[in-house]
């Protein structure tokens, strides 16, 4: 029993120190991602919308662009995409201390739940023609947790499969 419990344990320190940097490199490549896309618009002098859906699609993100406060994409044809947008913006103003009427500032990228999904998000303003142009960008974490859960399964299966060894040899 006594061996079993070391077992245990040791899977478990394993599970999460082998989950622990995969979830850190995703937080990572979403704030790279957020940078990427606000770095790019800043450069350009228009808004290439079928560049934004792209990024969206490539990275499983959704992006809410407002120009002087008017939605510029698909903005209301998805009520969910609208709704996780509108909250992140919140947040990100409200928890973060991001300004949504400042120049030129990104909010620190953030985890939230909400319906019961996790997500990330990040927000920010960029000048843009004598306005300002708001982006608020979003990326449900479901494939993350899925590939926790497949590993956490993994290990357990590996747990009861030890445990059984050591029985069937004690």
């Amino acid at each position: 029993v006594g061996t079993i419990l070391v077992l245990v344990g040791m899977a478990a320190a394993a599970f999460i120190i082998s989950f622990r940097p995969m979830q850190l490199q995703n937080e990572i490549k979403f704030s790279n991602d957020v940078n990427a896309i606000f770095l790019n618009l800043e450069s350009q002098s228009f808004v290439d919308q079928r560049w934004l859906a792209q990024t969206e699609a490539l990275n499983g993100m959704s992006i809410r662009v407002e120009v002087g406060g008017h939605p510029l994409l698909y903005t209301t044809q998805n009520q969910q995409r609208d709704a996780v947008t509108r909250y992140a913006r919140e947040l990100a103003a409200s928890t973060y201390g991001w300004n949504a009427n400042g120049k030129d500032v990104i909010s620190p990228s953030f985890s939230f739940e909400m319906d019961g999904k996790s997500w990330y998000g990040a927000a920010g303003n960029l000048s843009y023609k004598a306005t300002i142009m708001t982006l608020v960008v979003v990326k449900d974490r479901q494939p993350e947790t899925t590939m926790r859960n497949r590993m956490l399964l993994g290990f357990a299966a590996c747990i009861v499969g030890a445990a059984l060894l050591l029985i069937a040899f004690a």
